[in-house]
């Protein structure tokens, strides 16, 4: 089954309690570089105030996000290599201000323009299309799927 749907990736605020946020290390200084032209690893964008993480691994895709001093995130099954991003299972974490959500979907690599539903892996570029006037460019900070 192709997954072309669209990957939903909202931005998030969480309410803590006292229990450790097992998505706050994505957010601390990274360590260890990065390679280029590698899709797996831990990606980060910057929108306004909001900062972004993801990391992507073979099986798997963690999406979290930063709003002040406050962390929200979410793990789900997926299938990435070199050519598709696949999320495999729906979810979300936050509250109405702000929040996760996955759906099923995923996009592929961009090979023809318009770039539409898909990604471009340049270096340590990874920039994702929803169409041509919104998009998102990440930048790799490490290979470590690992936080």
């Amino acid at each position: 089954m192709a997954l072309r749907a669209k990957v939903h990736f909202l931005f998030a605020l969480a309410a803590c309690g006292d229990s450790p946020n097992p998505y706050l290390p994505l957010f601390e200084p990274t360590v260890g570089g990065s390679t280029t032209s590698t899709i797996h690893g831990t990606w980060g964008v910057e929108v306004q105030t909001l900062q972004v993480r993801w990391v992507l691994a073979p099986d798997r895709v963690t999406i979290a996000n930063k709003c002040g001093n406050r962390v929200v995130g979410i793990d789900v099954s997926a299938e990435v290599t070199p050519t598709m991003i696949g999320i495999l299972e729906a979810a979300d974490s936050g509250d109405s201000d702000c929040f996760v959500r996955t759906a099923v979907g995923g996009l592929t690599m961009c090979t023809t323009d318009p770039y539409i539903q898909c990604f471009l892996l340049m270096g340590t570029s990874l920039t994702t299309y929803e169409n041509a006037f919104n998009f998102t460019t990440f930048t790799k900070l490490s290979d470590s799927t690992d936080y």
